[in-house]
């Protein structure tokens, strides 16, 4: 699959040109055009630029990013005047008011470590954007494969249609005949209206799933999409313990715990450097009048003795640094449980549909004719040829549910990793 190739191709590198030409793009882009057949990535590349969740943490990442900048700039310098109501009498002449400006250098490394803290935390938003794409990626690719199941489900029907059509039509000769009771052709009648019903029912859920889908890409237009592309993709069984090696290197969520870890680990070391004091420096020119106007420098510093408060700081930011280990170790083995199951439902699935495909149809499929050649020439009665073609039809739409319960599962699998499954 080159599913992710195309995805990941989209997804903006960390720097401020992507992110400019990637909204200018957004800016022009059309309604969704599928074009004659449903294709999945089509609808991949279309959500990447248009769903609005997306799009939301897309410019909230950029927004944090903008504070990367601002937390290495000094304080803003200060300006200073003093108008003396009674002047200061000096030998030079009155000292009538004075201007002073002054700059405050914070302590030695508390800037690096704050321009630390905001590049972690523009990350940790990256971070959120991705798990948000692989999220949506889960969605349309579900939706997809139920869509997908839908347009088998009414083909399968169909065929069944035709076959009672045709088990009908032998039906009526045989009545006229009078091989078989007209119950027996009733009976007929009604299992045929009862597939009919069903493949209406079928039909009646496709605006709702295209519905669906165009939502999850955000595209709001009330058109119904054309059937899915078929797609001879081979679906392999999982190893679940070579899937779990991958997760901590590659789930978006474990990224970002480790992320803010390391965010937690730089406010520890601001947190003690608040003990240390900041330096104002400064100076103030005194206006006196008809004599020179004398300039004096100034240094002072802040007094952080309220140590209680700066030891509870420290403890604070401590205590945030453990707690994310336990959350890490906690979120790990919760995924690990999530992606297991995943694997077991997976594998399930895949063990179904072969099982259908390759043993139960063809016998049903045998059965089926079988007993219509029996129902012509009289040798099976009309009740199990009704049967045969109910086993089959069971089975026949049992395999196509187990195939999009095994892609299903396999996306979910693909977004706990945060990488696709080869």
């Amino acid at each position: 699959m080159i599913l992710f190739l195309i995805i990941y191709c989209h997804i903006p590198v960390f720097s401020t040109e992507s992110t400019d030409i990637v909204f200018e793009q957004n800016s022009k882009t059309k309604s969704f055009d599928p074009g004659s057949e449903l294709d999945l990535s089509t609808l991949l590349i279309y959500a990447q630029d248009n769903n609005p969740a997306l799009q939301g943490l897309y410019l909230k990442w950029l927004s944090e990013k903008e504070t990367i900048s601002q937390a290495s700039y000094l304080p803003d310098p200060r300006l200073s005047y003093s108008y003396f109501i009674e002047p200061i009498q000096t030998k030079t002449g009155p000292q009538d008011q004075k201007v002073g400006l002054s700059q405050t250098f914070p302590w030695f490394g508390k800037l690096s470590l704050k321009e630390k803290i905001a590049s972690i935390s523009a990350e940790s938003a990256y971070q959120d954007y991705i798990i948000m794409q692989f999220s949506i990626i889960e969605q349309i690719r579900n939706g997809f494969y139920e869509y997908s199941f839908l347009h088998e489900a009414i083909t399968i029907n169909q065929e069944h249609i035709n076959l009672l059509k045709m088990i009908e039509s032998t039906a009526t000769t045989k009545f006229t005949t009078g091989d078989i009771s007209q119950n027996n052709l009733i009976q007929i009648q009604i299992e045929l209206e009862r597939i009919e019903d069903q493949k209406q029912e079928l039909e009646a859920l496709r605006p709702a799933i295209s519905a669906n889908i165009l939502a999850d890409i955000g595209d709001n237009q009330a058109n119904i999409l054309p059937w899915p592309k078929k797609s001879d993709t081979a679906l392999q069984k999982l190893d679940f313990k070579k899937l779990k090696a991958l997760l901590p290197k590659e789930n978006p969520t474990l990224k970002q715990i480790s992320i803010l870890e390391e965010k937690e680990a730089y406010a520890i070391d601001l947190a003690k450097k608040n003990f240390m004091p900041d330096i104002t420096l400064g100076v103030d020119v005194i206006d006196v009048d008809g004599g020179e106007n004398p300039a004096v420098a100034m240094v002072s510093i802040n007094l952080p003795i309220w140590r209680n408060k700066l030891h509870a700081s420290k403890r604070e930011a401590i205590n945030r640094y453990e707690s994310i280990g336990k959350i890490m170790e906690d979120t790990e083995n919760k995924l690990s449980v999530k992606l297991e199951l995943a694997v077991y439902y997976y594998n399930d699935a895949i063990r179904k549909m072969i099982l259908y495909k390759n043993s139960i149809i063809p016998k049903a499929q045998q059965a089926v004719d079988l007993s219509f050649k029996g129902f012509e020439t009289g040798k099976t009665n009309f009740y199990d040829l009704l049967e045969a073609e109910r086993t089959l039809l069971e089975f026949q739409l049992s395999e196509q549910q187990q195939k999009a319960n095994a892609l299903k599962k396999l996306a979910e699998v693909e977004k706990l990793l945060g990488t696709q499954v080869e």
